[in-house]
């Protein structure tokens, strides 16, 4: 599903900023994951885990199941 958070979100630490924009609209996947998923509609965008009041739903398209790809130094 595609999503567009309502604020900023920043997540900071000593190997990685990320962020999240307001203004822009990202891929989400649902946090089964996560207890009670459903009934706080809890998400993963990138790294972040947003409940229903943190973001609008753009649109519904699922996204393509994720692969893992070869490594060959692995």
């Amino acid at each position: 599903m595609v999503v567009r958070p309502k604020k900023n979100f920043r997540h900071i630490s000593w190997a990685t900023t990320e962020t999240l924009d307001k203004t822009r609209n990202y891929w989400a996947t649902r946090a089964t994951n996560q207890p009670n998923w459903e009934a706080k509609g809890l998400i993963w965008v990138d790294n972040f885990l947003l409940n229903k009041d943190e973001y609008d739903v753009v649109g519904e398209e699922s996204e393509a199941t994720p692969t893992h790809e070869f490594c060959w130094w692995a």
